[in-house]
Protein backbone atom coordinates (compact mmCIF):
# COMPACT_ATOMS: atom_id res chain seq x y z
CA UNK A 1 0.00 0.00 0.00
CA UNK A 2 1.50 3.49 -0.86
CA UNK A 3 1.86 5.98 2.06
CA UNK A 4 -0.85 8.65 0.45
CA UNK A 5 -3.67 7.16 0.05
CA UNK A 6 -7.13 8.33 -1.63
CA UNK A 7 -10.16 8.51 1.18
CA UNK A 8 -12.92 6.15 0.14
CA UNK A 9 -15.70 8.13 -0.61
CA UNK A 10 -19.03 7.44 1.54
CA UNK A 11 -21.49 5.56 0.42
CA UNK A 12 -23.86 7.30 -2.24
CA UNK A 13 -23.89 8.13 -6.05
CA UNK A 14 -21.36 10.23 -7.70
CA UNK A 15 -19.60 10.97 -11.60
CA UNK A 16 -16.07 8.73 -11.36
CA UNK A 17 -14.18 10.46 -14.36
CA UNK A 18 -10.83 8.69 -15.04
CA UNK A 19 -8.15 8.65 -17.54
CA UNK A 20 -9.13 5.83 -20.05
CA UNK A 21 -5.25 4.44 -21.49
CA UNK A 22 -7.68 2.41 -23.97
CA UNK A 23 -9.36 5.27 -25.78
CA UNK A 24 -6.94 8.25 -24.73
CA UNK A 25 -9.44 10.50 -23.00
CA UNK A 26 -11.00 11.33 -19.79
CA UNK A 27 -14.23 8.96 -18.79
CA UNK A 28 -17.09 9.90 -17.00
CA UNK A 29 -19.25 7.19 -15.65
CA UNK A 30 -22.49 7.23 -13.06
CA UNK A 31 -21.03 5.17 -9.91
CA UNK A 32 -22.22 4.11 -6.43
CA UNK A 33 -19.67 3.29 -3.84
CA UNK A 34 -21.02 0.05 -1.92
CA UNK A 35 -19.72 -2.73 0.59
CA UNK A 36 -17.84 -4.39 -2.41
CA UNK A 37 -16.01 -1.28 -3.50
CA UNK A 38 -12.47 -0.44 -3.01
CA UNK A 39 -8.97 1.39 -3.35
CA UNK A 40 -5.93 -1.08 -3.91
CA UNK A 41 -2.21 -1.21 -5.26
CA UNK A 42 -1.89 -2.97 -8.06
CA UNK A 43 1.84 -4.97 -8.36
CA UNK A 44 3.02 -2.11 -10.17
CA UNK A 45 2.42 0.11 -7.00
CA UNK A 46 -0.62 2.08 -8.70
CA UNK A 47 -3.46 2.82 -7.15
CA UNK A 48 -7.04 1.83 -8.45
CA UNK A 49 -10.70 2.12 -7.26
CA UNK A 50 -13.42 -0.73 -7.78
CA UNK A 51 -16.67 0.73 -8.52
CA UNK A 52 -20.43 -0.32 -8.86
CA UNK A 53 -20.92 1.59 -12.63
CA UNK A 54 -24.65 2.64 -12.70
CA UNK A 55 -24.46 2.79 -16.61
CA UNK A 56 -23.09 -0.29 -17.44
CA UNK A 57 -24.47 -2.00 -14.32
CA UNK A 58 -21.41 -4.44 -13.27
CA UNK A 59 -18.25 -3.45 -11.03
CA UNK A 60 -15.23 -1.60 -12.94
CA UNK A 61 -11.69 -0.49 -12.19
CA UNK A 62 -10.67 3.07 -12.85
CA UNK A 63 -7.11 4.12 -12.36
CA UNK A 64 -6.00 8.05 -11.98
CA UNK A 65 -9.47 8.76 -10.72
CA UNK A 66 -11.47 11.47 -9.90
CA UNK A 67 -15.15 12.04 -8.21
CA UNK A 68 -17.29 14.57 -8.60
Amino acid sequence: MTAERKQLPTEGNGTIVYWSQKHKKHISRRGVHDEKSRIDTNKKGEEYYVYYDLDAWGYRTAKKWSIR
